[in-house]
């Protein structure tokens, strides 16, 4: 931003590194693998916050995907988040929000998530996720989720996909006003060709 050149951020000790991102204000460096050399399930999944100058903001997220799948956004505070699935730790099976600054975790859901995404940059305060075909009561449907943990939960489409592996998982994404979502699906076929699909939501 305005052609300025941050310092360097280290990452050579790290044993493994899976991904890095730039928050959605830009505010902070976001790097997921494994920071410490413990075996966490293979060793991924784990999340340092730096800021601009590279320094660690806040706690290592030591838990194994705590969250996991996870996107960035701002919540309805105005503060920097990760929303995803927790799968380890005491929140372990539900969709939470992660604030970057300082690690604090809230539930926004009771039910996990196969993936999540916040680029509804112009609906402030919400997420949407994909709820794989082994969740409860939002099997196979994508969700929007209101980041103030209030718990509350708009139900916007069911997937109609047979999970047969990976690239077979519901990957939903959101519009930036929140008024689409486009996933891909199987369509009921284990054993069919993946289609991209498009559901338009009434405000």
């Amino acid at each position: 931003r305005n052609h300025v050149k941050h310092p360097d951020i280290d990452l050579s000790a790290m044993p493994s590194i899976d991904w890095v991102s730039i928050s959605a204000l830009g505010q902070y460096v976001v790097v997921n693998g494994n920071h410490n050399g413990r075996n966490h399930r293979g060793g991924l999944d784990q999340t340092r916050v730096f800021d601009l100058q590279g320094h660690p903001v806040g706690p290592l997220w030591e838990n194994y995907g705590e969250p996991s799948h996870y996107d960035l956004t701002v919540d309805q505070f105005g503060e920097e988040v990760a929303v995803g699935t927790s799968k380890s730790g005491v929140h372990s099976g539900k969709l939470i929000i992660r604030r970057l600054r300082d690690g604090l975790i809230t539930v926004v859901n009771s039910e996990s998530a196969s993936h999540t995404s916040a680029r509804n940059y112009r609906r402030p305060g919400w997420a949407y996720a994909t709820c794989g075909d082994d969740t409860g009561v939002f099997r196979n449907e994508i969700i929007a989720v209101k980041l103030d943990g209030s718990l509350h939960v708009e139900r916007l489409c069911h997937m109609h996909l047979v999970r047969a592996g990976y690239d077979s998982e519901g990957y939903a994404s959101v519009s930036p006003d929140g008024t689409h979502v486009i996933w891909n699906s199987n369509w009921d076929d284990k054993d069919g060709d993946i289609s991209v699909y498009v559901a338009e939501i009434e405000q």
